[in-house]
């Protein structure tokens, strides 16, 4: 039955605290305090012990507090609310009285004499009088000790009494905030020399804010085994940690009958302990006997008489005359509101009685027992503190824990095993959490709940030999629990802590979507209204990585293949040295803040990325940063597969998911500038001639992969001859609860990895957070308007999954392929699918969607696109040609294979249903150009897409680590992980010409990455756009119907337009008040970044006096070669505001750190004065040339006009004027361009290895002639120079004159150029053509060896030794 809280909670006078009683540190003089028989209370003086005034003394004068007393209780005050300012004001806390008297005062249970008398120590027992103090010098210490300790109390029970008389209200105070103040610091620091008989500490429990009632009350018709629920509750307000135990009558006998032990035990050593009387009349025997109508009649306005609502089915044979005329009278529901009467006076009672007990025994060690009884632990008040469920708690004993790993370990690590003593179990949101003991701040072991949970009970089948039918019953003792990677088996001390148990696990799952089948079998569930933004290239991933982990306040979780603890994450160098990794790293847990790592353990033969000096070198920074290497490769039977993950939790607030280590040869801009010869500590100190890639950091493993990782300052090659090699890579930041889910990911890998090893230093067993609420989510401004839900590929050996394999990315790639309506996108390091290799299968269906969807598009005659944007080669070391490109071999057959060789391909299938495949899937690549070394040489490399991502009709995206092939998308190989995002906010577009709405976050990033590769600056256009606004929006929060692929036919749910969001910038509160003044500086700011990324400046293209064409003064080429713009797109929002530091440092500002603030959003908020539109696309270096330097307009290869677009093309990704007209052209032109000029490897035109020959003598003469051009350029005189010797003499001449270059080139082709000539182009043409170039995209070269590979020429026999699966 329901009955009022506050009637066993709450104190005699009603009355709370206020913090502003006691500020002062003056001392007040007030009327003796008074006990409820008028006898005064505060009769001592600071000269004599109170054990040595008589009864009969004469009134004592009264005397200022002692300061001690003041000061101590003014630190308790301040300690106690000094955290209350965000607590809700103005609230009454019924729950919270008396909480000091608590803390200091004796049970006020106690004979009247000993309260009208003057000792009123606590828990001391009084001195005797009839002892020569002066014969023992110790006992005259230790009665010292007591007298000041007497004069404390009196002095905090004073100054109680008079903070009560004007005291109404209490701030609310969290029980989290209870434990950071450290009130009262001397009360805990006393607990913690206090120890039971099993030498445990006792729990630091406030027992001032520990308060209990009983809700309701059950009767069974075997009285004693009634069940009484009661709520207990630590804390203050609203803030209060709550929970309810049930316990039956017999338990009280229990507890009480242990504790008068306990208090024999005392008075037999002479101490004294004072246990309140049990309440008989709890007893429910012989009721009327003993005065149950007079308990009735003499409080009729008892609350908890009326409140009855158990009791419907309940009688009670045996009623008086009386009452059976009173039920004729006042009908029948009366009847049981008086039957009633005893079980809520039972349950009042009882709460009463316990109360006075955690009053009573809060300075004794045998307060451990109540603290058990009450279902308490050190773990429990944590976990409590940080969610919003505390579940049921208790000992159970593990009969049996049967972990997936152990079948395939040598050994486990250090998990829950069977053990006689038991284990303190607490059932938490989404979780089971083992310890130790009740007494544990740290857990054993983590049970984590998945769609397999479940409890099952063992069922017995009994049989007598006269019955015909068994008869089942359960185990009321024993059970067990399973999930996807564990099951246990338990045992507790009875069937109803049993149905306890269960019953609370269902109140936990009720609240939680963990244990429900999700959407493409993922083990996340879809989240709502979140922030999400993408980050294309490593310098805007790690410039707000870096910025996370500067206000990182709690944890910071890494897993990664590589980590670099040596890399610099903002450039330049020299002014952004404390942005290392190990840096920050160690500061931050020098503060506190704890570290998590995990990354891949290499084979060093193999891979050379040195996890073991990763692991020892940031280990030894602080004991706070702990690091696991994964796997071990034979104990888990993974000899072949990697850790590929790529993720960043701060706080369990932010998450970076994607293709990004933070590591060596990883960092690159948008402009993928492939030279860095630059000096490493210019003698100017000018940052613009710094080197931005030292060390390690200039790579390029195509040439040759990393070594001597323990000198990451010391270059790997000649960086004046090799360029390095470019890296393209996408990832995205996500706020609020995708963030915890990934957390909870890693919580579950990191606590499987340490049951599969047995860590020579002590690592912590990790627990999963708990989810936010949408009130904390709105309240904390962690909103947004996208769909985001976690993918992920996890098996047996990854994350000890025993029955079943998690690959949700592959469902979601298939998926997504599949429901496309117009078009796809896809960047991605493999593609390896749907294909038989050499006799093995390629099982992954990604090929098997394209081919149906294509198919599809034939018979339905749609206008169906799909664009795959892969390497060029695999970045592997080694030639092609030599035995040590193996690995480049097998993966390159594998992907033709997959792609268009053989009647299992692609192409393959779909032509023999009569479909050319290449009018609707086209390949490309990534590939640019620069001046290498001093002399200027030209020279060509592959950019190396590592981007890991799949874009569907720009409404949906998937961003992740997983590559497509086996490897990844399986599930039982790489363990990976991707998110799949859907933005509700929609935006008017185009798709083949006719209006379609689009989500912004797949629409902006695909024309992000379109921009980039066909040579748009993309710094500026963000600038004049602010498409990475992700992070900054704020909408109102609505109900969202997700995308569910089973049931729509394409990429659908709910979607709103701005105006039904009623979005808004989280930013215009910060810059709503810009003065005019300084957005016209913020304007010439951005003008000047423009001019950085053009490749010459004005003043250094100087006229000629005797020619009418302009020269370049070569001599200063060397202080005017340009570098990457290293100053990052920094996500406005990416740091939420609760978690921001907020001290105008750099970390928490963005782009310009001479302005010390976020540019964008004042751009953008100014209409007169917008970003100019970005340069014309630039050809192939990463730089743009000058507005004044004519393009080539024409292809002389093909006489076609070379596409004229600008970044407003790109809104419409299928129509013939931009797919057919400036995508597809642009890739074939700049193709033809790098063939004739450097004969690339790889190229359609090398189809045996003779033809491949040829291209690498090509290339060495190519740098021959390049020496005599300089050669020659030497020799010649000065008007030999000025007819167009010099290197962009042609590019800077007028548009007369470009035309007769152009046509002079036509003429040569005109004349017949051999297909595979080894004739070099000339200077002047070559330079011609590289103005012909736009960006970096090229068509990937699927005909490459195809005469080889239709010979089996292309592999060997020693390619055929190793499995394939590795590489596939």
């Amino acid at each position: 039955m329901p009955i009022n809280q506050e009637v066993s909670t709450q104190n005699n006078d009603g009355n709370n605290l206020n913090s502003d009683d006691l500020n002062s540190q003056e001392v007040v003089v007030e009327p003796e305090s008074q006990n409820e028989n008028n006898d005064p209370i505060n009769q001592r003086t600071g000269a004599e012990l109170p054990s040595l005034q008589s009864n009969s003394a004469a009134p004592v004068t009264q005397e200022k507090t002692p300061a001690l007393a003041r000061n101590f209780l003014n630190k308790l005050r301040a300690a106690s609310y000094h955290t209350a300012s965000d607590a809700p004001q103005n609230q009454t806390n019924t729950g919270t009285n008396a909480n000091f008297e608590t803390f200091y005062e004796a049970s006020q249970d106690v004979d009247q004499e000993q309260q009208n008398s003057q000792q009123r120590s606590t828990f001391l027992a009084p001195p005797r009088t009839d002892v020569d103090d002066s014969a023992n010098p110790n006992r005259a210490k230790k009665l010292g000790a007591r007298k000041m300790w007497m004069q404390l109390m009196a002095s905090v029970r004073k100054l109680k009494k008079e903070s009560e008389k004007g005291n109404k209200e209490a701030p609310d105070v969290s029980v989290p905030d209870i434990f950071l103040a450290g009130a009262p610091s001397t009360l805990l620091i006393a607990k913690h020399f206090i120890h039971d008989r099993s030498s445990n500490h006792v729990l630091p429990v406030l027992t001032g804010y520990l308060h209990v009632s009983v809700v309701d009350v059950e009767p069974k018709h075997n009285r004693i085994q009634s069940t009484i629920t009661m709520q207990v509750e630590y804390g203050s307000g609203q803030n209060a940690i709550r929970w309810r135990i049930y316990r039956q009558l017999r338990d009280f006998i229990n507890l009480h009958s242990h504790f008068l032990v306990f208090e024999f035990q005392h008075h037999f050593y002479g101490k004294r302990m004072k246990l309140p009387k049990f309440p008989k009349e709890v007893l429910p025997y012989l009721v009327k006997l003993r005065g149950y109508n007079r308990a009735t009649s003499g409080n009729p306005d008892d609350p908890l008489i009326d409140e009855t609502q158990s009791l419907s089915s309940l009688s009670i044979e045996s009623q008086s005359a009386e009452i059976l005329q009173q039920n004729e009278n006042r009908g029948h529901s009366n009847v049981k509101k008086k039957v009633a009467n005893f079980w809520t006076i039972q349950g009042n009672t009882l709460g009463k009685y316990l109360q006075e007990m955690i009053n009573c025994l809060q300075f004794f060690p045998e307060v451990n027992v109540l603290y058990a009884f009450l279902e308490m632990s050190n773990m429990g008040l944590r976990l409590a503190g940080s969610g919003r469920f505390h579940g049921k708690e208790g000992y159970a004993t593990v009969r049996k824990n049967y972990s997936a790993s152990q079948s395939i370990l040598c050994c486990s690590g250090p998990s829950v095993r069977s053990r006689l003593h038991p284990f303190w179990i607490i059932v938490s949101e989404s979780s089971i959490i083992f310890c130790d003991s009740m007494y544990s701040f740290e857990p054993m072991d983590v049970f984590i709940w998945d769609v397999d949970f479940e409890i099952t009970r063992k069922k017995f089948r009994k049989s007598h030999p006269k019955d015909t039918q068994e008869k089942i019953r359960v185990s009321h003792h024993t059970f067990k629990i399973k999930n996807k990677q564990k099951v246990i088996k338990l045992s507790v001390r009875s069937g109803r802590w049993l149905q306890q148990f269960i019953n609370s696990v269902q109140v936990a799952q009720g609240l939680t979507s963990w244990c429900e089948l999700h959407r493409f079998d993922s083990y996340a569930p879809v989240r709502t209204n979140v922030a999400v933004q993408w980050m294309v290239d490593a310098r805007d991933h790690m410039w707000n990585v870096s910025r996370a982990f500067k206000n990182a306040k709690h944890t910071i979780m890494i897993h990664g293949w590589w980590l670099t603890p040596e890399l610099q994450m903002r450039r330049p160098y020299s002014l952004a040295d404390k942005w290392r990794i190990d840096h920050l790293l160690q500061e931050k847990a020098r503060q506190g803040v704890r570290v998590y790592i995990m990354v891949y353990r290499n084979i060093d033969a193999t891979i050379p990325i040195d996890s073991f000096h990763t692991k020892s070198y940031l280990q030894s920074l602080h004991p706070n940063i702990f690091v696991i290497r994964s796997p071990s490769h034979f104990r888990q039977n993974a000899l072949f597969w990697a850790h590929h993950e790529k993720l960043v939790i701060v706080d369990d607030a932010i998450a970076f998911i994607g293709g990004i280590d933070l590591c060596f040869g990883r960092f690159d801009t948008s402009q993928h500038i492939l030279y860095d010869d630059k000096l490493v500590n210019p003698p100017d100190k000018n940052v613009c001639n710094e080197q931005s890639w030292k060390g390690k950091d200039y790579s390029n493993p195509r040439v040759h992969d990393f070594f001597d990782l323990t000198q990451p300052h010391k270059d790997m090659y000649d960086r004046t001859v090799i360029p390095r090699m470019g890296w393209h890579d996408v990832s995205m930041s996500i706020l609020g609860q995708p963030a915890r889910d990934a957390a909870r990911h890693f919580v579950q890998r990191w606590n499987y990895l340490l049951e599969c090893k047995r860590p020579a230093r002590k690592i912590p067993t990790l627990i999963p957070p708990v989810d936010f609420t949408n009130e904390q989510l709105i309240e904390k401004q962690l909103t947004g308007t996208c769909e985001v839900q976690l993918l992920r590929s996890a098996g047996l050996w990854s994350l000890g999954l025993a029955d079943s394999v998690e690959q949700s990315i592959h469902n979601a790639y298939v998926k997504c392929i599949e429901k496309s309506e117009h078009f796809i996108y896809v960047e991605n390091q493999f593609f390896i699918t749907s294909t038989i290799s050499d006799g093995t299968l390629i099982e992954n269906r990604v090929g098997d969607a394209l081919v149906e969807r294509i198919i599809r598009a034939y018979n339905n005659n749609e206008r169906w696109k799909g664009v795959i944007i892969i390497p060029l080669l695999p970045g592997f070391q080694g030639q092609i040609d030599m035995q040590e490109g193996s690995s480049l071999r097998l993966i390159v057959d594998c992907q033709y294979k997959s792609i268009c060789r053989g009647e299992n391909s692609i192409f393959g299938r779909l032509k023999a249903r009569g479909i050319d495949g290449t009018k609707y899937l086209k390949f490309y690549g990534l590939r640019g150009w620069a001046h290498v070394g001093p002399e200027h040489e030209l020279s060509t490399d592959l950019i190396y897409v590592h981007a890991k991502i799949m874009i569907a009709d720009d409404r949906v995206a998937v961003i992740g680590s997983a590559n497509i092939n086996e490897r990844s998308l399986l599930g039982n190989r790489d363990s990976e992980i991707a998110g799949i995002v859907r933005d509700t906010l929609t935006i008017d577009s185009k798709m083949n010409g006719k209006p379609y709405k689009v989500g912004k976050f797949a629409h902006s990033l695909r024309i992000r990455l379109m921009r980039e590769h066909l040579g748009i600056e993309t710094d500026i256009t963000e600038q004049r756009e602010y498409n990475m606004d992700g992070l900054d929006r704020q909408s109102e929060w609505k109900r969202v119907d997700a995308w569910n692929p089973d049931e729509d036919e394409h990429v659908s749910g709910s979607t709103f337009d701005a105006d039904e969001l009623n979005l808004h910038y989280r930013s215009d509160k910060k810059f709503g008040n810009v003065p005019p003044e300084k957005l016209a500086k913020c304007h010439k700011q951005m003008e000047d970044f423009d001019q950085r990324v053009r490749l010459f400046p004005k003043h250094n293209v100087l006229p000629n006096d005797t020619s009418y064409e302009k020269r370049f003064e070569e001599e200063h080429y060397k202080n005017l070669k340009k570098g990457p713009t290293l100053t990052a797109n920094a996500l406005v929002g990416g740091i939420p505001s609760y978690l921001n530091n907020d001290d105008g440092s750099l970390h928490e500002l963005s782009k310009f750190p001479e302005f010390g603030e976020d540019q964008r959003p004042m751009i953008r908020k100014d209409p007169h004065s917008k970003v100019a539109e970005p340069s014309r696309p630039h050809c192939g270096n990463g730089l743009a040339f000058f507005d004044d330097i004519p393009l080539l307009e024409v292809n002389p290869l093909t006489n076609e006009e070379i596409p004229k677009f600008d970044a407003s093309s790109f809104e419409d990704p299928v129509s013939e004027d931009f797919f057919d007209n400036i995508w597809c052209k642009t890739a074939e032109n700049n193709t033809l361009f790098y063939r004739y000029i450097f004969k690339c490897i790889p190229d359609d035109t090398m189809l045996t290895w003779d033809a491949y020959q040829e291209s690498k003598k090509y290339a060495q003469l190519f740098k021959e002639e390049q020496k005599h051009w300089r050669e020659q350029e030497n020799s010649t005189e000065k008007d030999e120079m000025e007819k167009g010797s010099s290197e962009f003499q042609s590019g800077v001449s007028s548009e007369n004159g470009s035309f007769e270059e152009e046509t002079k080139i036509k003429r040569h082709f005109s004349k017949g150029t051999r297909k595979h000539s080894m004739k070099i182009p000339d200077r002047r043409t070559v330079y011609q053509f590289l103005r012909g170039i736009r960006g970096h995209l090229v068509e990937l070269p699927i005909h490459w060896m195809a005469s080889e590979d239709a010979s089996k020429n292309w592999l060997s026999g020693f390619d055929k030794l190793p499995p394939l699966d590795i590489y596939d």
